[in-house]
């Protein structure tokens, strides 16, 4: 996750321009909302993993509703109190999220690959 959040910094640098600390507070900001948003959605799939299917929907999808209101009101808090530069705080914010969701994705994909070899190998043990 550390070196696609430092990749991406450099290309968002690249595209909107070093320009004040401002932009780079604003770029730091987003960065923060949407790893904590993604760190949260993976705590909570961990955390639901394993349980019934009910179970594990409503964990995964209500966390998922719950993550994307408080990032939803964090996002107009900012944008509404004009804490930080509109355009490069939106522009970043889009592409962490999009970054971030991806990752968030692939940790899922190697959790059921981990749980499922992982259960391959009790068998036969047994």
């Amino acid at each position: 996750m550390l070196i696609f959040s430092l990749t991406l910094w450099v290309a968002i640098y690249f595209v909107i321009g070093f320009s004040s600390p401002a932009t780079t507070a604003a770029i730091f900001f987003a960065w923060l909302i949407m790893g904590l948003n993604s760190l949260a959605g993976y705590v909570i799939f961990d955390r639901a993993y394993g349980k019934n299917i009910g179970k594990f929907n409503v964990y995964v999808m209500g966390g998922l509703g719950v993550r994307l209101l408080i990032s939803l009101l964090v996002v107009a808090l900012v944008i509404l109190k004009e804490w930080l530069p509109f355009k490069p705080f939106v522009f970043s914010l889009f592409a962490f999220y999009t970054v971030f969701v991806i990752l968030e994705i692939m940790g899922y994909l190697k959790k059921n690959q981990f749980e499922k070899q992982r259960e391959k190998t009790n068998e036969s043990t047994s």
